[in-house]
């Protein structure tokens, strides 16, 4: 099989002096892999009609191509072949190094049905328009290129690109009814060998028509897809809907791309289109119309290069029955439709002069410049009107409220009203409940119920009590204070056996300690904050039972934010309103999806952690709409619909269930240990060059010094430094500060880092001794095969000191 003749793209790309195109046989012109060489070798063979999957196409002296080859039967028995192809430059999102730190996912529709005059270019535009305010800042998401979109996920995992993936998916199908189309569906690469980025185009693209095929949302590619998809080409839709762009239309896409669609004043969007259009040194002038079929109707603008004219422009236009004409070359005049509704249409005009001094082609905007000016234009006000198009960004999700005012008052299951009645007993009270539940709220309800609104709240954080003289002294000069006030004591737990036992006396026999004459303790509210069931802290042997029988009379017990979904999404908007005045920043609010997730989520921190993920988000990203990933909840819609009724439990089963057996809550270091390891899995499996013993640091630091309100002297007793120390260190930290927020690998031990400061008493060793060890024992134990400067840079120290902390952590092992 021999090339008869080619058009002038096609002996530019694939002739050569040497070798002309015509009579050279096809694999020789087009040198494919065997696979899709087998197959296109059959399509011509039996005449076939086809479009083949993209494959990769490497050509001497030249950069390698994705190409996708249509077949179609022509005249006198010979076969046409379309080729369509993109070159990594022409891929915004492809870079050099992409393989072994990225993941890329392409995005299709997968089935679509024309409504209101919207045209599937018209539909991948406006999904191109929602993904910019999902993906994640660091992410690259590429423009249309025919009828799919490229993601770069960056220095993200395959499991994580898969969660990702599924939640911008089920994102963009509840902006539709359940009957109503498009869906969409994505396909998922493999990491590709370094030298050869654009193989992860075409895996990628494989594992998108396989999912078209067998109807599921979500695809990774595998070996078997390249032939399964051969096989059934036939079914295919093509990849392009063009050839391939040149520079110059690349960058009119990229600057069109740039300009606001939304501006009140068309007319100065008509005049930016017209001028990008003149600034290519052939073009004399360019004009735009409105019109429904005939392109005179209406000019809306018009632009010069030189001294040409609105109306030789215009009188230069052919037309054939209504129909344009297009003329090629130098010396004439470029005619574009742009179909904006079914009856509606703009048309771009552009006079081309003389052959430029340097050469190169005339200038034509392109097939993509098209399909991007027929989405955008719909999106003025004017084109609005006409096509009557429904606003899907009111479906995007609820607006924020901002009238949330106080705390969110959901009586958490009694414990309010709980709280209120035994405000009225003289008795000491506990409040149970774990991290970020609003024990404090409780507090201060049961205060104002006994004492009045102005009662005032006394608080002693018994974490920061040291030893037994401190925390002596402190509840003495607290007691001494609390007359006709709430007195709080957070964590009592935490303070020393003897301490725990002189509290309990004092309070049980209501007589100050060591007072002569005895003196009875001021009148007043005596509240303690614990964050588990009393019997399990005696138990553990943190509680002592004097001082548990002292506040087991009636406990208040304060169900976690999960057990509450009513307050969820209230608190959601509260704490993201708070957060977004703090910035000066305007959010419109969460997205369908984050609504769903939130409410589908454990939130194992309560409010505090949700504080934080909201917090997070804000910081990563500049967004209109908060969404799961910017959570970091991968929770899909479709999860939240109703399961459905669970099976008959055994007898077995259900006596274990009533057993009353006791689940393990781990302790916020033990977290900690378990998210740092998962980093360490992320880093080596990657091989990525992140400095998490640094950042580790200076979460630590930054933590201390949150606890402390700013309080350096405070922080660095706690750390167990000098105060001029965290000084010093402070502008390191700030200059590190935007790499870490921008790291995905590192958000969840963030998170931790800071519970587990928030949390934790006065600790025996250092903070940053204590996590740098749990640091460096998974370290060695995952990336034991690393040399040591890797993993010191890990570590972000040097070789030798690395070294040395490795030689003390194995002394005290042993």
């Amino acid at each position: 099989m021999r090339i008869t003749l080619g058009n002038s793209t096609a002996q530019r790309m694939f002739a050569t002096p040497e070798q002309p195109l015509a009579d050279r046989p096809v694999e020789q012109a087009l040198p494919l892999d065997k696979a899709t060489a087998d197959t296109l070798r059959q399509a011509i063979r039996h005449h076939r009609l086809c479009t083949l999957p993209p494959a990769l196409l490497e050509l001497p002296d030249t950069e390698p191509l994705v190409v996708q080859i249509h077949v179609s039967p022509w005249s006198d028995g010979l076969v046409a072949l379309q080729i369509y192809a993109a070159s990594a430059s022409a891929l915004d999102v492809i870079p050099d190094d992409i393989p072994g730190k990225d993941t890329l996912a392409v995005l299709g529709l997968d089935q679509f049905t024309p409504e209101q005059g919207a045209t599937p270019d018209q539909q991948l535009i406006s999904t191109y328009r929602t993904l910019r305010e999902l993906v994640r800042p660091k992410d690259v998401l590429s423009l249309p290129l025919g009828q799919a979109l490229i993601i770069r996920l960056r220095e993200t995992n395959h499991n994580e690109a898969q969660k990702i993936c599924e939640s911008m998916l089920s994102h963009l199908n509840a902006l539709q009814s359940e009957d109503t189309l498009p869906r969409y569906c994505m396909g998922i690469a493999k990491n590709a060998p370094l030298n050869a980025p654009l193989q992860s185009v075409v895996e990628a693209y494989h594992a998108l028509w396989q999912a078209r095929l067998s109807g599921v949302a979500i695809t990774t590619y595998n070996q078997q897809h390249k032939q399964k998809n051969l096989y059934n080409c036939l079914h295919q839709n093509s990849l392009y809907n063009s050839r391939t762009r040149t520079a110059a239309q690349q960058q009119f896409l990229r600057s069109l791309s740039q300009l606001d669609f939304h501006n009140e004043d068309e007319y100065a969007v008509y005049r930016a289109i017209a001028s990008l259009c003149c600034e290519h040194s052939s073009v004399n002038a360019a004009a735009l119309y409105r019109g429904k079929r005939n392109p005179t109707q209406e000019l809306a603008t018009v632009a010069y290069r030189g001294e040409a004219s609105a109306l030789n422009l215009a009188e230069q236009v052919r037309l054939a029955g209504g129909e344009l004409q297009t003329q090629s070359g130098y010396n004439s005049c470029y005619a574009c439709r742009i179909p904006v509704t079914h009856d509606h249409s703009a048309f771009l005009l552009i006079k081309t002069g003389a052959r430029p001094k340097r050469g190169g082609e005339a200038f034509e905007p392109g097939s993509h410049a098209a399909q991007f000016l027929s989405a955008s234009l719909a999106e003025l006000p004017v084109w609005q009107k006409a096509r009557a198009k429904a606003d899907r960004s009111a479906r995007l999700g609820k607006p924020l409220d901002t009238g949330i005012v106080g705390y969110i008052n959901d009586a958490m299951e009694g414990a309010v009203d709980q709280a209120i009645f035994l405000a009225t007993l003289d008795i000491p009270i506990a409040i149970v409940g774990p991290r970020g539940t609003g024990k404090m709220f409780i507090a201060r309800t049961i205060g104002q119920t006994w004492g009045g609104e102005n009662t005032k709240l006394l608080t002693l954080d018994c974490r920061e009590l040291r030893n037994r003289r401190e925390a002596d002294v402190a509840i003495q000069k607290a007691l001494r204070k609390a007359e006709g006030k709430t007195l709080v004591f957070k964590s009592p737990h935490l303070m020393n056996a003897d301490s725990q036992r002189r509290l309990a006396k004092q309070l049980s026999s209501r007589v100050l300690h060591n007072s002569q004459p005895p003196q009875y303790l001021p009148r007043a509210k005596y509240i303690a904050l614990f964050p588990d069931e009393l019997h399990h802290l005696t138990r553990n042997g943190t509680l002592t039972e004097p001082l548990a029988s002292v506040f087991a009379g009636y406990p208040i017990h304060v169900p976690p934010i999960k057990d509450r979904k009513q307050a969820v999404l209230r608190w959601g908007h509260k704490i993201l309103a708070q957060e977004c005045a703090e910035r000066g920043r305007e959010v419109k609010g969460f997205t369908v999806d984050a609504e769903t997730a939130m409410l589908q989520h454990d939130w194992p921190g309560n409010i505090s952690e949700m504080r934080q993920r909201i917090s997070a988000a804000l910081d990563n990203a500049e967004k209109s709409w908060v969404t799961p990933v910017d959570l970091g909840i991968y929770k899909r819609v479709e999860d939240s619909k109703p399961s459905s009724a669970p099976t008959a439990q055994s007898f077995l089963e259900g006596s274990r269930a009533d057993s009353g057996g006791e689940s393990y809550q781990p302790s916020a270091l033990e977290q900690l240990d378990t998210v740092l390891g998962e980093a360490i899995n992320h880093v080596v499996s990657l091989d990525l060059s992140l400095p998490l013993g640094t950042w580790l640091e200076d979460e630590i630091i930054v933590a201390a010094c949150d606890r402390y309100r700013g309080e350096n002297s405070r922080a660095a007793r706690f750390l167990k430094t000098r105060s001029r120390n965290i000084g010093r260190w402070m502008d390191g930290i700030a200059e590190r500060e935007s790499e870490r927020l921008a790291s995905t690998v590192w958000q969840e031990p963030r998170r931790k880092v800071q519970e587990w400061i928030r949390e934790t008493g006065q600790p025996e060793k250092p903070p940053l001794e204590i996590a740098r060890a749990v640091l460096l024992k998974h370290l060695e134990t995952q990336g034991g095969h690393l040399k040591t400067p890797v993993k010191a840079m890990i570590m972000g120290v040097s070789a030798p000191t690395y070294l040395k902390r490795l030689s003390l952590s194995q002394h005290e092992m042993s």
